[in-house]
């Protein structure tokens, strides 16, 4: 079994613990197996040729392109094994579905199973932080990697506010206020659920926890040139006057 661990990190691992320094060690053949493992209507799909190469090679010729494809995957099947990644024909590539985990796979499949607080716990940062290719531009995938991890960061989001409005209902406050103060810093740009957060954290008697929450939004948007709006100052305002 091959792990793909992505949430806060880039990790790929082997249940024998084969020894994968040298693989994680290249970007883009651990891009491509990122890719093959999160992308697409659903695991297990297989994914054409000539998608891959326009990911990392849209300005390469066929040829060449198709060549360098097939070196990634030399380098990725040796690494990890010639059955983990399947083809189908000569067009289609796809990672094994019954020999890869993917914490990102898990994590979307909790939230269709209603397994939120499984998703919350799986949900470990940043989807691939910092990863990137060096050498000639890739502007598909990056754009690709960026849309993903604004995806994954929105969903986590709300998977922390419905466990808080959960927690709320049941009169657990601790974790109520827990839930909704990362659902707020899960989604900085999005001022009104910041504003039910900071709601929340009064209603539940935590003022000055609402305050600093509101602290960190003000800060996020200053590196921004931006404040929070009027609604939700005058909320504060009044907190503070309290």
């Amino acid at each position: 079994m091959i792990e793909f661990f992505l949430f806060g990190t880039t990790d790929i691992r082997r249940d024998d613990g084969a020894d994968l320094r040298a693989l994680l060690s290249q970007p883009r053949p651990v891009a491509l197996l990122a890719y093959l493992a999160i992308a697409g209507p659903r695991p297990g799909a297989f994914h054409r040729r000539d998608t891959l190469i326009g990911l990392f090679w849209q300005e390469s010729g066929q040829e060449q392109a198709r060549n360098n494809l097939r070196k990634l995957v030399h380098i990725a099947r040796r690494a990890l094994g010639d059955e983990v990644i399947e083809a189908r024909g000569d067009e289609e590539l796809r990672l094994a579905p019954d020999l890869a985990w993917c914490d990102v796979v898990e994590f979307e499949t909790a939230i269709a199973r209603g397994h939120h607080a499984r998703a919350d716990e799986l949900y470990r940062g940043e989807l691939m932080p910092g990863f990137y290719v060096p050498g000639a531009p890739v502007p598909e995938f990056d754009a690709w990697l960026s849309s993903r991890r604004m995806q994954l960061a929105e969903a986590a989001a709300d998977v922390a506010w419905k466990l808080a409005t959960r927690s709320q209902g049941e009169r657990n406050v601790t974790d109520s206020a827990r839930y909704a103060i990362r659902a707020a810093r899960l989604s900085l740009h999005n001022e009104r659920r910041f504003k039910r957060a900071i709601e929340l954290l009064i209603d539940a008697g935590m003022g000055g926890r609402a305050i600093e929450l509101y602290n960190e939004l003000c800060r996020k948007l200053a590196e921004l040139g931006l404040r929070p709006d009027a609604e939700l100052r005058q909320l504060i305002e009044a907190l503070r006057r309290r």
